[in-house]
């Protein structure tokens, strides 16, 4: 399974451009990665039921999902409030500057 992950890494990284924000762009690959997993959990454990064989059951890839699951929400998280944080960093700054600037013209 880890070989997949890399594969659909790798090609999505193709797809990035230059001035886009690499955690971002991380962000949606990571993304991508957990759903690519949860369908291929899904589509074992559904096997599984209507096969009715236990033997069907890919342990490793439901762990690699669940490992995914947890680890990546955090860091998708956490780098959705730094974005945040920017953001409003970035606007203040801006309102203080033209506040700074209607101040010096009067």
């Amino acid at each position: 399974m880890k070989l997949f992950d890399i594969i659909i890494t790798l090609a999505h990284g193709l797809f990035r451009k230059e001035n886009e924000d690499k955690d971002l762009f991380e962000v949606r690959t990571r993304k991508i990665l957990l759903i690519s997993n949860s369908i291929a959990s899904t589509s074992t454990i559904i096997n599984t039921a209507i096969t009715r064989n236990p033997k069907n059951l890919d342990i490793g890839s439901l762990l690699n999902t669940i490992t995914h699951l947890f680890t990546d929400l955090h860091f998708i998280a956490k780098i959705k409030q730094e974005f945040i944080n920017n953001e409003i960093s970035d606007r203040l700054k801006k309102e203080i500057d033209e506040i700074d600037l209607l101040y010096e013209t009067i």
